[in-house]
């Protein structure tokens, strides 16, 4: 997978599946027969994405942008075929890689408790 390379080698195709893997997980999702199976594959798709946002190299930077934009219509496919708590590891890890894991704190208290503020969220 392109994520999982970018340490080594980034090119055209790299950039492209930033663009157009929501696109690519909806399309594999309407044809999935064997959902067991496809629920490991989007697991490894997960952790490729979280390697690819943990590389600071600049060059990256648009094209981590472009998926960063779409994290939200990649958490709702992923959540087709993954629990909450799996889902909201993915996202976790997502956010530690880009360093803000502080922010991703305060949006999940936002979504499950509204505007209260609360601190036993870690």
């Amino acid at each position: 997978m392109a994520f999982k390379s970018v340490a080594n080698v980034w090119n055209s195709t790299g950039r492209a599946l930033c663009r157009v893997s929501v696109l690519l997980l909806r399309l594999a999702l309407s044809n999935v027969s064997d959902f067991k199976t496809y629920a490991v594959a989007t697991t490894d798709f997960a952790n490729s994405i979280t390697t690819f946002l943990a590389c600071s190299k600049d060059i990256l930077v648009p094209d981590q942008l472009a998926l960063i934009s779409n994290f939200e219509l990649l958490g709702e496919d992923l959540q087709t075929l993954h629990d909450d708590v799996q889902l909201v590891r993915f996202i976790g890890n997502w956010c530690d890689a880009l360093g803000l894991r502080d922010v991703l704190r305060e949006q999940i208290h936002f979504w499950f408790h509204g505007n209260d503020r609360f601190y036993g969220v870690s």
